[in-house]
């Protein structure tokens, strides 16, 4: 009797094995990024650049007119969220995210007015 009790828990393992490897096998599933930004705590519209964290930018979005914004069908791995206004003045929030696979990943971020540079720096004329 206890000889079948242990064949049927190594079968159950070896079962539990294969599934898991052939869930290797499949892509990853997709994840999503939400973000809401406000500024003074009121609602702010603004673009949010995406970044690998090589400093890639692979997406960039703009924020709805409630300060939501969002990335759809993003692959899991490090991120960075930058945020700039219409005239690509960068403000000083920036937020490292690290996406897991099928994850919806919300995030807040309080922006301010002041230290914020430009994203491009002005070119000397000589």
């Amino acid at each position: 009797m206890m000889d079948m009790g242990l064949g049927r828990t190594v079968k159950l393992a070896c079962l539990a094995m294969a599934v898991l490897m052939l869930a290797s096998c499949f892509d990853p599933e997709p994840a999503t990024i939400t973000v809401s930004c406000t500024l003074q705590g009121l609602q702010r519209k603004c673009d949010i650049l995406l970044q690998t964290a090589d400093g890639n930018v692979t997406r960039r979005t703009t924020t709805n007119i409630r300060g939501i914004g969002e990335f759809k069908y993003i692959l899991p791995g490090d991120y960075v969220l930058k945020f700039v206004d219409a005239k690509d003045k960068a403000w000083p929030a920036v937020r490292e995210v690290s996406v897991r696979s099928g994850e919806v990943l919300p995030i807040r971020v309080e922006l301010t007015e002041t230290e914020a540079p430009q994203v491009n720096a002005a070119v000397d004329e000589a």
